[in-house]
């Protein structure tokens, strides 16, 4: 990034999201060690049953540990906030004053699902961006993911969103791994059901259901529960709870790769840079 004003304001943006992310991570290691487990047993059917032919197993929650601390949601939003910010930054810096004073509040980067909704804000906004921005701006673009993946910045958006309004709702989230099942031949399990985001004693965490085994053979279930600091995030209608640590990386990566290729871009229009020998060493 160049040395200029917008660009010293996008890196403090930026160094300022990840000194609060180290905070972040330092005050989750602290509260996982002086925090109880949760705590939960198997139930089944495996004896006094025998007549039924399938043979189920479930693990209950008996205790869950205190809420996290508000403290945490309210670091987390500060963490959103500033990485959101380095993005409208990058945009402020690649207009003219007068756009900055006639329509400060219409300066703000764009973030679209559908690229349906995307052109429409280009068309409105084509006199703003030199089109190396504009370009810079399409290729960070949410509607580029492929359908089955989560874009980063789409993310973000959502969280910056909610958190404008009140604190992030973060959830300590069930991961179940079902591990090995020794038995010959293995079972086609007929049911499986696992819990996601918060869960309360009496909630069941998973329940699996199989065939019952022929007498004198084994099954062995290794059930394997991480618990894991989440945020909730809503997709066409269905809600998925996302590992706090696991999302902030690739946000953080993403925004610093769009920042650093808007700065690029602002480049290419002073004249600094030959966007030709840019295209080449992206390729």
């Amino acid at each position: 990034m160049t040395k200029d004003e917008y660009g010293d304001g996008i890196i403090a943006k930026v160094t300022r999201a990840a000194d609060l992310l180290e905070q972040l991570q330092a005050m989750q290691a602290e509260l996982r060690e002086g925090r109880e487990e949760p705590q939960y047993e198997r139930r089944d059917n495996a004896r006094g049953d025998e007549t039924n032919p399938l043979v189920w197993v479930e693990w209950v929650v008996t205790k869950t540990p205190a809420p996290l601390p508000l403290a945490f949601s309210a670091l987390l939003g500060d963490v959103i906030h500033n990485l959101r910010a380095a993005l409208d930054y990058s945009t402020w810096a690649a207009v003219d004053g007068g756009i900055r004073e006639t329509d400060p509040r219409g300066v703000a980067f764009p973030l679209y699902d559908r690229e349906a909704d995307f052109i429409k804000w280009a068309n409105r906004k084509k006199d703003w961006y030199a089109k190396p921005t504009m370009d810079a701006i399409e290729r960070a673009q949410p509607f580029k993911a492929p359908a089955d993946r989560l874009h980063p910045l789409a993310v973000l958006q959502q969280l910056s969103n909610v958190d404008k309004h009140r604190l992030l709702n973060v959830v300590e989230y069930a991961a179940f791994d079902l591990g090995p099942v020794g038995i010959t031949p293995e079972p086609v399990v007929k049911h499986y059901g696992a819990a996601t985001g918060r869960v309360e004693a009496g909630d069941v965490l998973v329940r699996v259901e199989f065939p019952r085994p022929v007498e004198g053979h084994e099954v062995e279930l290794r059930p394997t529960f991480g618990w894991y600091e989440s945020v909730p995030y809503e997709r066409d209608g269905e809600v998925d709870y996302l590992r706090i640590d696991w999302m902030l990386t690739a946000i953080y990566q993403m925004v610093v790769t769009t920042v650093a290729d808007m700065d690029v871009a602002r480049r290419i229009e002073r004249g600094e840079v030959d966007p030709n020998a840019e295209a080449e060493r992206g390729n």
